[in-house]
């Protein structure tokens, strides 16, 4: 429709209207900028003496100095020599905060390693910026704002003590060391670290960098470059407590005193320091509620140019125009400063100039500027000097006071006073204002001549709050509450009453540790001020301050009940989860209201008001009152228990008497001060259900705006209606007038009643007659039924004299039966009539028990179903709670459906879940506001993001900041190192300190420069996934000459596509023989198939064998030009410490490491990638970083986040602990009892803790009746003879320990072995998984069959998963498993060994955080005994004893946030260095040595020959391994130069001759000679002779009849 148009001379003056409200608008904001200031609204910082602002004021206003003395001792832990600080001119003065040298990486995310890499000043400036942020009450994930960073840092000499460490450089990369030392890096860090999206820009201008960087904040505040800004400096050189010697010719104190302005002065101390300063625009900061420190009027910054006698010599003329030129810019008076903060360094040059610039810059000043320098505090802090001042004269402002400058006595004779207006500060002195607000000038000075100037004044008086909610209700268009009537009289529960608002503090650290400290720091706080507004501390906590992992609330009402409750340590306290919640929201029915429920959220939370005043403007057209009805003509009186509706949910029985209560609950008093009334109008049905429904949507409403929102649905009766609409099945206003007109058909309906029903529905059913039906399956054993009130009476009957328990409910109808019919065909026409919408959030039906179909939701026959059908509420909470992480959160008065839930838990009729309410139940002493703020609390804690900005502002006042946890990370100078040759290295050495052959995995940030993959050579790539297909096409964009392999039925070619069998080995050998070319082109090999998402029956080694079978035909084809092989994985290994592992991948990994090992034409490497799931396209920065990484040659890289990682192993220094073990406690021990460590620890066990013992050993092993017979009938060398006399030293079995033998792998008889220890001994309390050791698992690559395999992988893949099912219900204090250091390096011929461990390394991993406790341990080598051994053998002579591995694990498990632990007595980083990143060499050392056989005259032994065909078939294997012309028969394998890597070797070849079972240590330990060897050789023969005689005599008994075998039997003599 056209609009009529309005009258030409009304539309012009609107137009000019308009367009002056414009210009208006345009020049306020013109004027507003110009007169635009900054304020400080945050700071932190450690200065000398000081670890914080508060402590730093402190040590001001006490006139002290940080500036400390140094003793002997502390000069010699220093490493201060005698000869030095014995001279005279030694000054023992040291400047400087603690732990300087330290720094929380855990907090940050880095690794060891790279935290040690990092400047020192980096790390301080780091830990500062986050405090100064939480300082000011800002997030930076929560505010919407654009943050930027200026700062900067004072030269950097910690480059150099890395580089003086030869080791360290030698292991580090070259790039990362440099970067993680530049100094323009550093704000950048702290944009990185604090996802700030500001400008970042680092300062150096010498000693002024500090107030340099606040000026140039200011002035990117003011140009709106960003909105919050963070400013300062930081200085950090030597952290170890050292003096000086002083030199007359420099600037350094002779006596460790900074003397400004004093006739004494002659320099100042040189000391290490940081300060930052968080500054915002001084109009939104009053506008946000910040606390204001000091506001900064103006700003300058210029430098010296030439007018000066050299470079670093300070001018008068450049001193004088800076502070002129800020003094312009702050538009202020020169007259009206009263402070300056002086650069103030006190030597006998800079303070006379200094002096000389302000009083001309002051000319006209009257007189009485106090002046001082707080580097008469402090010392000198280079970089952090200026924002130090700073920091100081704001925090004079904010306490009105000036503290004195220290060591002035007589004015320095250069200085002219007398015509100055300046007088040095010597004392603690209020500080007026003089008719002026109180004003200061700071200076500092870069040596350089680049000045900074800056002027502060005090900040502006005047209440933020004073309409500052109202203004953000109308800024968010809520609507102003009604008028109504006063709310009811408080009720009192102690000293606290409803009345006192309610507030929901949070915390949250990194560490349990980090929380605990928190807590009693904020404690503390409050009670050292209690002025503090508790709504400001709440505010104040949820929107400044970043959510970590260890979380904790406190919902309390005053500050006495806050710190209460933080010094108990009774708080509700939980690790959050990572995984997303699925949170429901269950809607009360009828039967639950009662008067004024959620009257404080209306008085006070403007989202619930505005919803609820919606509500009643579509109410009042129904003729309904909503708020009339809820909150005025209401007297006041709350529903007892007894008043219910059809929701059909009781707490007392009304029937037979002596029996008992009927679900029970917590009885309340009855609420006092409040008139009873029998007829509450919000008890009628055509009033209470759409209350109810108002009340409900508000109440959801006000969930959502704080971010909680439902991924599922349910309702009870009328509560399924607000499901409904909430879900988007019909609007708010067609949804009320249906729920208005069904309470009024309801009313209409003719009369009956209700029962509640303490009985199952099946048993319920069973007694019911004809006239009665069930109208809902509230629980188990909770039922409703309802009809006319003369079958309900009669029906009571029937239950008395059954003694049932049931209640009556108080209702005028049968709800959710046939006496509804009337209402449901008139409620059906009227839905239809309706826009119905299928449900955008799932949602459960009442009428089904499941989830509600669109067909059904917009079926009107369904909603008048819904109305006498019975409510099957039991069944849809049991498929709530099948959802993963539930949490079931009720909105609507009261706790009725909790109840119910929690019921259905408690008796193990579901999954535990979090069930949570929105309102208090009616007589319970606790508003509103604290019922709803504490299950926020509680969705917090598990982890929910809340959008705590939604909440009404408050002002941001100061609290405790983060307590970091540091750790000493630093490099000491080693002069030495830094001229050190390339010597080499000497033989390792076992470390004599246990404590130093741990290490633990680590990852570092790595960067990849943009290589190009060889276009000369042919790429094949097995791709069945989205990453493979993009990673083929983009190398044939690019050039390459790309083939594809995908999985099929059998092998086939078509073009450049290959197809084959993944579990036929000879279809990779027939695409390696269809690929090889002539020539030297290299192939490179590219395994992508373990990115496809496996299949529900996919065997967890399916890709494991796919990859050996790849190896073993490249092995095969022998090419003679070199093959790469990249392997990518999802999700292999844990890399940044929140991402999901997959154990199965981790098989890879491991057989990565050994291929290139075996293989030397064959150069592997793992990538391992974040799991993508279903089709979806892989990220273009990824499979940029792939494609390029095929041109790289790091072995192992992961990828997560967009970064690039490489592993690594960090020493870490273990200490002797106290291990959760249990005197007389019960421990599983399972796996290889023979020769793994498991026999360690049965016996330690038994000895040090009079344990208990589950033991189950390998099958084939003798039960416990025939070991006497066994000893007799074998020697007692044999492994299985000494195995049985370490049984019986154990104490007696069935007893003190249970002993099993069978395979680990079988489900049956690892359960069978578990559940009879159970039923012996009781609750397990540890578990240790020993599998099968290196020496019985090592085969070459080539030799490796699925059989070969299943030997290895059964016991540690398999056994492992058997065992924890066995164990399933068992929370044991840890469960340990034996890793090998095989998955670290690898080794020659522990392919499937080395895959082994790495699952079980990845498995503990995966455990990680959650009980029980699990932890791997990669173990080195490790003898039999106790016995002292020197074979020559660097690896053996280092093996570890019994009672070292057992000192090393309780070492282990002393330490309960471990989860992988190396162990190498050696260094481990060597072994890496070489077996990992240059297998190479190994084989190099091989071939040398059997390259050429040397000649015998070399060996200074005497040779003795073989004596038998079994010794000289050993003695050639080792001439011929060993390069040796003749080898003897006691000459040893190692004194010949035999190592590890042909240890295997040998052993391979000598079981693959003589097909024996030939221990690895038989050749390593006990018998490491051709005799040796020899003789084990031939007893294993015997064994094997004797068992087939054996069996060949049984057979012949089992041939033999009855009477044959008596005959027999009888001709015995």
């Amino acid at each position: 429709m056209t609009e009529p148009l309005s009258h030409p001379s009304q539309s012009t003056d609107e137009r000019i209207l308009r367009a002056l409200r414009e210009a208006r608008s345009q020049l306020e904001a013109v004027e507003q900028a110009k007169n635009e200031r900054v304020a400080i609204v945050g700071m932190a910082g450690r200065f000398p003496g000081t670890d914080s602002i508060d402590a730093l004021w402190q040590l001001l206003t006490a006139g002290q100095s940080g500036i400390r003395r140094l003793s002997d001792q502390e000069l010699e832990a220093a490493g201060v020599a005698p000869a030095t600080w014995q001279q005279p001119d030694y000054v023992r003065a040291y400047a400087g905060f603690a732990d300087a040298d330290s720094f929380d990486a855990a907090f940050f995310g880095y690794s060891p390693r790279e935290a040690q890499l990092i400047d020192p000043q980096q790390r301080v400036f780091l830990e500062c910026a986050w405090a100064a942020l939480e300082d000011a009450g800002y997030d930076s994930c929560q505010y919407d704002g654009c943050i930027g960073v200026y700062g900067g840092a004072a030269l950097n000499s910690y480059l150099v003590n890395l580089f003086s460490d030869p080791q360290l450089r030698a292991s580090t990369d070259t790039v990362q060391a440099v970067v993680s030392n530049v100094m323009g890096l550093m704000t950048t860090r702290v944009s990185y670290q604090l996802d700030l999206k500001g400008p970042s820009c680092g300062i150096q201008t010498g000693c002024s960098t500090g107030l340099v960087a606040v000026h140039q904040a200011c002035q990117s505040l003011l140009q709106q470059e960003c909105d919050l800004a963070l400013a300062g400096g930081v200085t950090v050189s030597n952290t170890a407590p050292q003096g000086y010697v002083y030199q007359s010719d420099g600037i350094a104190s002779p006596d460790g005193c900074c003397r400004a302005f004093d006739a004494a002065a002659q320099g100042t101390v040189f000391g290490n320091g940081v300060g930052i300063v968080v500054l915002k625009r001084l109009s939104a900061a009053i506008a946000d509620g910040d606390t204001l420190y000091a506001v900064i009027k103006g700003s300058a910054i210029n430098n010296d140019g030439a007018d000066k006698v050299s470079l670093t010599a300070p001018s008068v003329t450049g001193q004088a125009a800076v502070v002129t030129a800020a003094l312009e810019q702050a538009q202020v008076e020169p007259a009206s400063l009263s402070y300056i903060e002086a650069h103030g360094t006190g030597t006998a040059l800079g303070d006379p100039i200094e002096i000389a610039a302000l009083t001309q810059a002051l000319t006209h000043h009257p007189g009485g500027c106090a002046i001082g320098s707080v580097k008469t505090n402090l010392g000198h802090l280079d970089a952090a000097a200026g924002v130090a001042g700073l920091i100081k004269t704001a925090l004079a402002l904010k306490h009105q006071q000036i503290p004195p400058s220290l060591h002035f006595q007589q004015p320095n004779p250069q200085i002219d006073f007398a015509h100055s207006p300046f007088t040095v500060q010597q004392q603690l002195s209020d500080w007026p204002r003089n008719g002026t607000p109180r004003r200061a000038g700071v200076s500092s000075f870069g040596m350089g001549g680049t000045n900074a100037h800056v002027i502060l004044e005090e900040a502006p008086e005047g209440e933020w709050m004073s309409g500052r909610v109202g203004e953000w209700e109308s800024q968010n268009n809520f609507s102003p509450p009604r008028p109504l009537a006063p709310s009811p009289p408080p009720r009192v529960n102690q000293a606290i009453t409803v009345e006192s608002p309610a507030h929901l503090l949070l915390l949250s650290a990194k560490t349990a540790t980090a929380l605990d400290t928190m807590t009693a720091n904020l404690a503390r706080h409050l009670a050292a001020h209690p002025d503090l507004d508790l709504a400001d501390v709440a505010y104040t906590l949820q929107v400044g301050r970043r959510a970590l992992p260890h979380r904790r609330t406190c919902v309390c009402q005053t500050s006495a009940d806050a710190i209460q409750q933080l010094s108990t340590g009774n708080l509700s306290t939980q690790v959050a989860e990572t995984a997303a919640s699925a949170i429901a929201f269950m809607f009360s029915g009828q039967g639950s209201q009662y008067p004024h429920m959620g009257r404080e959220l209306y008085d006070t939370e403007p989202v619930f008001r505005q919803a609820m005043n919606q509500c009643a403007e579509i109410l009042a057209a129904e003729g309904i009152d909503l708020l009339e009805i809820l909150y005025e003509k209401a007297d006041g009186r709350r529903q007892t228990a007894d008043d219910t509706g059809e929701q059909g949910i009781g707490n007392r029985e009304q029937g037979a008497s002596g029996t008992q209560t009927l679900e029970p609950d917590t009885q309340y008093p009855e609420p006092r001060n409040i008139p009873p009334s029998p007829h509450p109008p919000i008890h009628s049905t055509a009033l209470a259900q759409p209350a109810l429904f108002a009340l409900e949507y508000s109440l959801a409403q006000l969930w959502r705006s704080w971010g909680i929102e439902p991924q599922s649905l349910i309702g009870h009766s009328i509560g399924e209606y607000v499901a409904a609409c909430v879900a988007g099945v019909f609007s708010l206003e067609d949804g009320l007038q249906l729920v208005a007109a069904r309470g009024r058909l309801m009313q209409d309906c003719p009369v009956g009643a209700m029962l509640s029903i303490a009985l199952s529905e099946a048993a319920l059913a069973a007694l019911l007659p004809n006239d009665i039906v069930i109208a809902a399956v509230n629980g188990p054993e909770l039922c409703a039924v309802s009809g006319t009130a003369a079958a309900i009476a009669s029906f009571q009957a029937l239950l008395e004299a059954k003694q049932i328990t049931y209640r009556q409910l108080q209702t005028s109808h049968g709800f959710h039966s046939s006496l509804m019919s009337p209402a449901g065909a008139k409620l059906a026409v009227l839905v239809g009539q309706m826009a119905l919408h299928p449900p955008q959030i799932d949602l459960l039906s009442n009428v089904t028990g499941t989830w509600l179909t669109a067909a059904e939701a917009t079926d009107p026959a369904y909603w008048a179903r819904h109305l006498r059908q019975p409510v099957r509420f039991y069944d849809g909470v049991k498929a709530l709670l099948q959802l993963p992480g539930a949490i079931l959160l009720e909105v609507g008065p009261g706790r009725a459906l909790k109840t119910l839930v929690q019921q259905a838990i408690a008796r193990a009729e579901a999954p535990t879940a979090l069930v949570l309410n929105s309102l208090p139940h009616p007589q319970e002493d606790v508003g509103d506001r604290a019922v709803m703020l504490s299950s926020l609390g509680q969705l917090w804690l598990t982890g929910a993001p809340v959008q705590w900005a939604n909440f009404p502002p408050q002002r941001r006042v100061p609290l405790p900041t983060y307590p970091f946890e540091r750790q000493r990370y630093w490099v000491t100078l080693n002069p030495n190192g830094l001229a050190a040759s390339a010597t080499p290295a000497p033989r390792e050495t076992k470390a004599t300190d246990l404590a130093d052959w741990f290490y633990i995995p680590a990852w570092e940030r790595s960067f990849l420069p943009q290589l190009e993959p060889p276009t000369s050579d042919c790429w094949v790539v097995f791709t069945a996934d989205p990453i493979g297909t993009a990673l083929s096409q983009r190398l044939a964009a690019t050039g390459q000459t790309v083939m594809t392999v995908q999985p099929g039925s059998q092998f086939a070619q078509q073009a450049h596509t290959y197809t084959l069998n993944p579990q036929h080995p000879e279809d990779y050998r027939s695409l390696v023989q269809a690929l090889a070319t002539p020539g030297e082109r290299s192939i490179h090999w590219v395994y992508g198939w373990s990115l496809a998402a496996p299949s529900a029956s996919a065997d967890i080694a399916t890709e494991f064998y796919s990859v050996l079978h790849l190896a073993q035909a490249l092995l095969a084809g022998d090419r003679p030009t070199a093959n790469t092989l990249t392997v990518i994985t999802p999700g292999a290994d844990a890399v940044v410490g929140t991402d999901g592992v997959n154990p199965g991948q981790a098989l890879l990994a491991g057989l990565c490491k050994v291929i290139p090992q075996e293989a030397t034409h064959l150069r592997c490497r793992c990538l391992d990638v974040a799991a993508i799931t279903g089709e979806t396209a892989p990220a273009e920065s990824l499979l940029d970083s792939l494609y390029h990484e095929l041109a790289a040659t790091a072995p192992i890289v992961a990828y997560r986040d967009g970064y690039r990682w490489v592993q690594t192993y960090q020493p870490l220094p273990l200490p002797a602990g106290q291990p959760p073990l249990r005197s007389e406690g019960t421990y599983l021990i399972a796996g290889d009892l023979v020769e793994g460590l498991g026999m360690v620890y049965a016996q330690a066990l038994r000895q040090d803790w009079q344990a208990r013992l589950i033991l189950i050993g390998r099958a084939g092993l003798p039960p416990a009746e025939q070991w006497e017979q066994w000893l007799v009938t074998h020697s007692p060398q044999h492994e299985v003879s000494r195995l049985i006399h370490q049984l019986q030293s154990l104490g007696a079995v069935g007893t003190d320990y249970l002993w099993f033998s069978t395979d680990l792998g079988d489900t049956a008889a690892v359960s069978a072995a578990v559940a009879q220890g159970l039923a012996q001994f009781g609750e397990i309390h540890g578990v240790f998984h020993a599998g099968v050791m290196g020496d019985r698992a090592s085969c070459p690559m080539p030799e490796l069959t699925p059989q070969a395999c299943e030997q290895t992988l059964r016991p540690k893949v398999q056994g492992i998963q058997v065992l924890m099912s066995a164990l399933e219900g068992q929370s044991p204090d840890f469960v340990l498993l034996q890793s090998s250091l095989s998955a670290v390096v690898g080794g020659v011929g522990f392919g499937a060994y080395a895959a082994a461990n790495a699952y079980l390394d990845s498995l503990a991993t995966q455990h990680r955080g959650r009980p029980p406790r699990w932890v791997s341990i990669n173990w080195d080598a490790c003898r039999p005994d106790d016995t002292p051994q020197t074979t020559g053998s660097t690896w053996l002579d280092h093996a570890m004893t019994p009672a070292e591995v057992w000192q090393v694990t309780k070492r282990v498990l002393a330490q309960p946030h471990l989860t992988q632990v190396a162990v190498s007595p050696g260094n481990l980083r060597d072994r890496i260095d070489q077996w990992i990143h240059h297998p190479e060499t190994l084989a190099a050392n091989a071939s040398t040595a059997s390259a050429d056989h040397a000649p015998r005259s070399l060996l200074t032994s005497e040779y003795v020959a073989p004596r038998n065909a079994i010794e000289t078939a050993v003695a050639i294997a080792l001439q011929e391994l060993l390069g040796i012309e003749k080898v003897g028969i006691h000459d040893n394998f190692f004194e010949l130069g035999g190592h590890s890597l042909l240890a295997i070797q040998a052993v391979t070849r000598l079981r693959k001759e003589f097909q024996v079972e030939l221990p690895m240590r038989a050749l390593l330990f006990e018998a490491p000679t051709v005799a040796g060897i020899a003789k084990t050789i031939e007893e294993n023969q015997l064994k094997s002779a004797d068992q087939a005689a054996i069996a060949d005599l049984l057979s012949d008994i089992e041939a033999m009849s009855a009477k044959e075998v008596n005959k027999q039997v009888d001709l015995r003599p």
